[in-house]
């Protein structure tokens, strides 16, 4: 199944959320944090109007800007806090997120930008909480760094955060990637989308959780059904905030 907004289809542009999450722990030290940093810089630089950050970094401990989301107007404050972190301790990803999570206004886009190279042993354990730790708005975007990042815990994340994965490899830009984050998420056409399927007897969807559809990018969904025949599908899911819906034969 091939979804694609019209080729007209405009920007819904809408004021949001931005949770930023560095992995600051001892096997980041280098230029994996520096490009780690870059990247914090480059979105806090890009902020919009009406939009809010939540900025934490975390190693066995985790440290925040502040305790809750702050404007756009802040973001020259927290660059100077950026500048004065460090990388040192072990890592705690399942907390981090845990607690970064707990921040989001659940009526609200929100988007978690995670930075990490992926070091960590309790992979499972991680992917398997987060479809109950992120609310129903909240999407995850993962930012892998360095020459040989977790690919596995990365894509897994962004998976089940219904977001996108993104590498940032040694001696790379970094401002690259983020700015490919950002076209999306500056440009969501239909967000919350469900399917339907009517009668059709359909199975292995995947994604199992389907991602956003955003203008410029067509979304592919595969799976199997069993049986033949014709039936009619709802698509449904948020326009600019209001609820959209159509039939599909």
């Amino acid at each position: 199944m091939l979804l694609a907004p019209q080729p007209d289809a405009s920007a819904q542009k809408v004021s949001k959320d931005l949770i930023l999450v560095l992995d600051r722990s001892g096997s980041m030290e280098g230029e994996k944090f520096e490009q780690a940093r870059e990247a914090l810089r480059y979105i806090l630089r890009h902020l919009n109007e009406g939009d809010r950050f939540y900025l934490q970094s975390f190693s066995s401990d985790i440290q925040t800007y502040a305790r809750e989301l702050r404007p756009a107007s802040e973001a020259n404050d927290a660059l100077r806090w950026v500048e004065r972190m460090s990388a040192t301790g072990a890592t705690d990803i399942n907390r981090a997120l845990l607690e970064a999570a707990d921040v989001a206004d659940r009526e609200r886009p929100t988007y978690l930008i995670f930075l990490t190279d992926g070091f960590i042993g309790n992979e499972a354990e991680i992917l398997g909480e987060l479809q109950s730790t992120l609310g129903e708005n909240t999407r995850l975007f993962s930012i892998g760094v360095g020459s040989s990042p977790n690919r596995y815990l990365i894509e897994g994340l962004a998976e089940e955060g219904r977001g996108h994965a993104y590498y940032v490899g040694l001696n790379e830009d970094p401002d690259e990637s983020v700015a490919a984050i950002y076209e999306k998420i500056n440009d969501p056409y239909l967000v919350g989308i469900d399917i339907d399927w009517g009668d059709l007897d359909v199975h292995d969807i995947y994604p199992s959780r389907i991602p956003d559809l955003y203008a410029g990018e067509p979304l592919v969904i595969v799976g199997q059904y069993d049986g033949s025949g014709s039936e009619t599908i709802r698509l449904t899911g948020t326009v600019a905030g209001d609820r959209w819906s159509q039939e599909l034969d």
